[in-house]
């Protein structure tokens, strides 16, 4: 047992393709790997994929013949499921340690410090393993350590080891671990940074710990210099539990096919809109203004290439949805070229400020406060009853031209069980 600070790394296992073992468990043995949007590169592969050398980002007609010949799976990012899963992963680990950092859709450091006097730490990070397995059905690993960065190591380990959970915590357990533990996999040291040390004859983690603040600092920047200290053991990085809210919120999607038509294209940012609109909602914000753009497709040979874009600002910010989507659509026509073929568009909502902190302007059809809760009467009925239970009258479910290829998009199986078990084996998506 210990007293002393303790992070824990949670890290879920080859997350998108575990995801897609949930919608189909008779996946849960065979080899699996998850295409980007447009069906185009590997952005996650399970250790099976990993294990016949398909690296990741590769696109897919490069390895087909591989895919093949092993009776690899692949499958179509679903994204909006995928945030599903992580945000119930992530509400699982706050309940478990309040002092939790989400830093990625399928990571989180943990603050177990403390516990160490009344635990076991190490069974602790078999138990918030047990946990997520069991509540979510999503394989994790977990790292201990003193700092964030041995911590990440520690996850690294632990994955490497088969062992799922690692804690280097003991005297002398980073030491040793650090001592084979190659610079270019530190967390938080690039390629560029490990080529630079390569020079000075530093290959292992033990051996860029022992050297200099004011060295590492010349080399590199105060970032680094950070890194360097928690392999020490010094705490540098500050866990940050609560995320402050985004400055702009961005979505964007390359469309499946190369869209001309006005109507195509303002459809695709009416539905982006009202998905950043959800976005700003989440974080209790409103937003000031809005840009929309579109480009062409850059590998077109032969195309007129062109990207347009404009800046609307709203008399008053707000998180109303249909609002958003008119300045939007105002930009939108403002710059829509007919003699384009577009690949790509996207909405960026910018001067976000606090939801609460608006006052309702004299010449609004409808207050902020009863506009905002309009839309979020939409968000809870589609958060309950499914995704576009009620629509802003943008979308109506078809497959759209703009939309990306998903051709191996999974849908969720009719498992044959007995009626004792049913309880037990009902998906909770």
């Amino acid at each position: 047992m210990t007293d002393r600070r303790c992070i824990a790394m949670v890290d879920c296992n080859s997350f998108y393709a575990s995801c897609e073992r949930l919608i189909d468990p008779t996946l849960s043995d065979r080899p699996v790997a998850v295409l980007s949007s447009n069906d185009g590169c590997i952005i996650a592969r399970t250790d099976e994929v990993k294990a016949l050398g398909i690296g990741m980002g590769v696109p897919l007609f490069k390895v087909r013949d591989l895919v093949e010949r092993h009776g690899v799976v692949i499958r179509s990012a679903n994204f909006d499921f995928y945030v599903d899963v992580s945000a119930r992963i992530m509400r699982l680990l706050i309940e478990l340690a309040p002092q939790t950092e989400v830093y990625s859709i399928d990571e989180a450091f943990l603050d177990l410090s403390g516990m160490g006097r009344f635990f076991d730490v190490l069974a602790l990070g078999r138990q918030i393993r047990e946990r997520v397995w069991a509540e979510v059905g999503i394989p994790v690993s977990v790292g201990l350590a003193p700092t964030k960065v041995l911590a990440k190591v520690a996850n690294q380990l632990a994955k490497k080891r088969k062992t799922y959970v690692e804690a280097l915590l003991a005297p002398g357990a980073a030491a040793t671990a650090l001592a084979s533990y190659p610079i270019e996999n530190v967390w938080g040291i690039g390629p560029r940074t490990a080529r630079k040390f390569h020079l000075r004859g530093v290959r292992f983690a033990a051996e860029l710990a022992q050297q200099p603040d004011a060295l590492v600092f010349k080399l590199c920047s105060v970032t680094e210099v950070r890194v360097v200290r928690e392999l020490r053991g010094i705490t540098a990085l500050a866990l940050t539990p609560v995320h402050k809210p985004k400055a702009h919120i961005a979505t964007s999607r390359s469309f499946g096919h190369d869209i001309a038509r006005y109507a195509d294209l303002r459809e695709a940012v009416s539905y982006f809109t009202t998905y950043a609109a959800i976005k700003l909602r989440k974080q209790h914000s409103a937003a000031g203004a809005v840009y929309v753009y579109a480009r062409t497709n850059p590998f077109r040979k032969g195309a007129t290439q062109a990207v347009v874009g404009r800046l609307v600002r709203l008399p008053v910010p707000t998180d109303h949805t249909p609002t958003l989507i008119k300045a939007a659509l105002a930009g939108l026509e403002a710059v829509y070229r007919p003699d384009l073929a577009y690949k790509k568009a996207g909405v960026v909502l910018y001067e976000i400020v606090p939801a609460d902190a608006l006052q309702a302007s004299l010449f609004a059809e409808l207050p902020n406060g009863r506009r905002s809760r309009i839309s979020r009467v939409a968000d809870g009925l589609n958060q309950r009853f499914g995704k576009f239970t009620l629509n802003w009258a943008v979308y109506h479910g078809e497959q759209k031209q703009w939309m990306p290829l998903s051709e191996y998009r999974a849908k969720p199986i009719d498992l044959e069980v007995t009626e004792a078990d049913r309880d037990r084996v009902r998906p909770w998506w």
